[in-house]
């Protein structure tokens, strides 16, 4: 795929096009438009492609599932949560993964179903506590997150940085420093090399005059963060990065970006 390659996704479609109309039982054919069509944000093309992909070929069910679940999630962004529940409906995948999770508790909430929407949110943090982020990012969008709620979401799945965090500026903003700083020890202990940890967990210290402490923390804290490699690699080609996503900006293959275990 040279014109692929080189940018020219025009050529490259009416190439591809033709490699159809040439060799109509060739998957890849079907495959590689799909993948132009998903990227230039033609999604329901997409998807229709890698139908044709999959009913020559097995091998592409998964990105067909991944992108049928990204054009649900398009589809409730857009207000159409009658075609998002027409595509959750049919898709039946034996491991249902935190990204289906993902779009099926956002359907919930966004059709007022908020019981429903915050059990399945919950399922998939327990799946992936790696995904907790957008997670919380849709229970704070339609319940809100006050204490009861970030305690509860921690007892039903595990402490981890970000909704720590939450749960320790919530405290500090209500001048409970006391628990805050028992929480961020807590936090510490886990999550050594974590930055946001780190700093508020720092300020609090000084803050209650423990300043001999905090020198020993930043002495421990730069020498770790000397060993300290990126937050996040992708099991399938290795990549490493800061920042999440389902997708590996390098492979492009879906939720292979792993919590580097090397960190630990």
């Amino acid at each position: 795929m040279v014109y692929k390659s080189a940018g020219f996704l025009d050529r490259a479609e009416e190439a591809l096009l033709e490699g159809v109309r040439l060799f109509p039982g060739e998957s890849y054919f079907y495959y590689e438009i799909a993948k132009i069509y998903k990227n230039s944000g033609r999604i329901e093309e997409s998807v229709e492609f890698l139908e044709k992909a999959v009913a020559l070929k097995k091998e592409f069910e998964d990105e067909l599932l991944y992108t049928k679940l990204y054009l649900a999630n398009f589809y409730i962004e857009k207000g159409r949560t009658d075609k998002a529940f027409k595509i959750i409906r049919k898709i039946h995948s034996p491991l249902p993964t935190p990204f289906f999770y993902y779009v099926i508790s956002k359907l919930y909430y966004y059709v007022g179903e908020t019981e429903k929407g915050y059990s399945k949110a919950l399922q998939g943090m327990r799946l992936s506590p790696k995904h907790m982020q957008p997670f919380l990012e849709i229970i704070e969008e339609f319940e809100g997150l006050n204490e009861e709620k970030l305690r509860d979401i921690i007892n039903k799945t595990e402490l981890n940085p970000v909704i720590g965090l939450k749960l320790v500026q919530l405290l500090i903003n209500e001048n409970r420093k006391d628990e805050a700083l028992k929480l961020l020890e807590e936090l510490n202990e886990k999550f050594p090399v974590d930055s946001e940890v780190k700093e508020i967990y720092l300020k609090i210290l000084w803050e209650i005059g423990r300043k001999k402490q905090v020198v020993d923390e930043i002495e421990k804290f730069l020498k770790l963060l000397k060993e300290k490699k990126k937050a996040f690699k992708c099991e399938n080609c290795g990549f490493e990065t800061d920042t999440f996503d389902w997708i590996c900006p390098k492979c492009r293959n879906w939720e292979t970006l792993e919590i580097n275990c090397e960190n630990r």
